[in-house]
């Protein structure tokens, strides 16, 4: 986050490219989202999008000649913009051509100077083990060109699930004990009221009432804690 944050202010300062790794889930594309508003708010010519439309708009251009003019366009602006973020690299099609429009792409934004953003699933791993010369020439000029930023934590997504999942569990005990308290109160109430019918004949005025008055006040703190779990529950 820290990274991110100090990028974005400082993006007019230092043009680096970051490259963000690692699992889905981990705020990777949450936090490339919040660089380009902040960047973008700044005054500079943000593109963001996947990797996978990029790369169609570069083949649009060659191969179709109909809609050449509105991809020369798209080109343009992925070329020029002052910084591109690419998200979710890894997941275009693995033609020749994709793999030589990452490379191009790559090193016309660095003679360029101009920044880029990747996020992407695979791991540094991955990348330092590549299945063939070509994805090799590709990886090796990304850990060239750009500052790894490792993602590596559990993903959000499962501790939102599982903070979701304790709130329900909690929640089930607080109506259980909710439950179990209003019974008890009832049974401390209905023992008041036979107290009060047929204990009288046997105890004096004084007693009775002291025993009465014990046990209404007993009967109050079931409803109390009942109180307070709903209004926690609010």
């Amino acid at each position: 986050y820290e990274i991110c944050l100090q990028y974005a202010r400082r993006f007019g300062d230092e043009r680096e490219n970051l490259f963000m790794t690692g699992g889905p889930g981990l705020g990777k594309t949450f936090l490339s989202t919040c660089i380009a508003k902040v960047v973008s708010e700044s005054g500079f010519s943000v593109v963001y999008d996947t990797a996978s439309h990029v790369f169609e708009r570069f083949e649009t251009q060659k191969f179709w000649r109909d809609s050449n003019e509105e991809s020369s366009s798209d080109v343009d602006r992925i070329l020029n913009c002052d910084l591109l973020i690419l998200d979710d690299f890894g997941m275009e099609r693995q033609t020749e051509y994709a793999r030589e429009q990452v490379f191009n792409l790559l090193d016309s934004r660095y003679l360029a100077r101009k920044p880029l953003i990747m996020t992407t699933n695979l791991s540094l791993q991955e990348l330092k083990s590549p299945q063939d010369l070509c994805q090799q020439r590709i990886y090796d000029r990304i850990l060239e060109l750009c500052v790894p930023v490792c993602f590596d934590r559990e993903s959000l997504r499962q501790e939102k699930g599982k903070e979701k999942m304790n709130s329900k569990a909690i929640e089930k005990k607080n109506n259980h004990i909710g439950s179990i308290m209003l019974t008890v109160c009832a049974i401390i109430w209905g023992s008041s009221f036979v107290a009060q019918t047929a204990g009288a004949e046997f105890v004096g005025p004084f007693t009775f009432i002291s025993i009465r008055s014990l046990l209404g006040s007993v009967a109050l703190l079931p409803v109390i804690g009942v109180m307070d779990i709903f209004k926690k529950k609010k």
